[in-house]
């Protein structure tokens, strides 16, 4: 479900609060993207499978469909941070939703401590950074 679910940005690429677009605008053109790529797959014999993750994912039925849109978030917030710093510049709106969220306990923790280390400017990524620089940071001060 993690890779399915970002197969439409393969097609639509990645939308963003930037580009203006409603959550039900997003919504339907991935859904179209997704429609494109079952599609492609229909022939297939796991093509029943593809689309049960889909709509899966997509109406967060489960609680892996929960837990992977979370893990999107938070990598989305992962990525605007490092932005931030990269570019010595704020984009308060990727974050301005975080508070009203309902993340899992152990992804929380994780992303109250991401909000800690915005908070207090801490800089610690080299200019070659990506973005698993910050959770290795985060995980090798936790033990």
């Amino acid at each position: 479900m993690c890779l399915i679910h970002d197969l439409a940005e393969s097609i639509v690429g990645d939308l963003t609060p930037q580009d203006n677009i409603s959550k039900e605008q997003k919504f339907l053109i991935e859904k179209q993207a997704f429609e494109k790529l079952e599609s492609l797959i229909k022939e297939n014999y796991n093509s029943d499978r593809f689309i049960q993750l889909v709509d899966e994912y997509t109406s967060h039925s489960s609680a892996e469909a929960k837990y992977v849109k979370n893990l999107d978030l938070f990598d989305m917030y992962l990525q605007a941070y490092e932005y931030e710093i990269l570019n010595n510049i704020k984009l308060d709106e990727f974050f301005s939703s975080i508070d009203s969220i309902q993340f899992e306990p152990n992804l929380k923790e994780i992303i109250d401590e991401l909000m800690k280390i915005r908070t207090n400017g801490l800089n610690f990524l080299p200019k070659d950074s990506n973005l698993n620089t910050i959770l290795k940071f985060y995980l090798s001060n936790k033990k």
